[in-house]
């Protein structure tokens, strides 16, 4: 995997895995969704960046792990003034293709108090 790095703070670290992926996790989920959750199991992270459904719950249920999604991060973002609208990058997002539920959107636009 290989990740891009814009800017000139680098904040985005890419490791590769500590031990092999887990074949069950591997069984269950895409090899992306599997590698971050062994990675961030090998390495005791705080949290995962994971919005797949099925890959939050085995991440928090068989892993013990933190999860959030990008709905959240857009609401840390804008708390932040990074952003301005959540709405706009939802929306944007999804015309692109990316599927988050009506009810979540709802929950995560009144949160950033949109």
């Amino acid at each position: 995997m290989r990740i891009t790095v814009y800017g000139k703070k680098k904040w985005i670290k890419v490791q590769k895995l500590q031990t092999s992926l887990s074949p069950a996790l591997r069984g269950i989920l895409d090899v992306g969704e599997a590698s971050v959750i062994q990675l961030a199991s090998d390495i005791k992270t705080d949290f995962v960046l994971i919005d797949e459904r099925k890959a939050r719950k085995i991440a928090r249920s068989m892993y013990g792990l933190k999860v959030i999604g990008t709905a959240r991060i857009l609401v840390e973002a804008k708390k932040r003034g990074m952003v301005e609208t959540v709405k706009d990058l939802l929306d944007e997002m999804r015309a692109a293709g990316y599927w988050i539920g009506d009810n979540i959107v709802q929950r995560i636009l009144k949160e950033a108090g949109e």
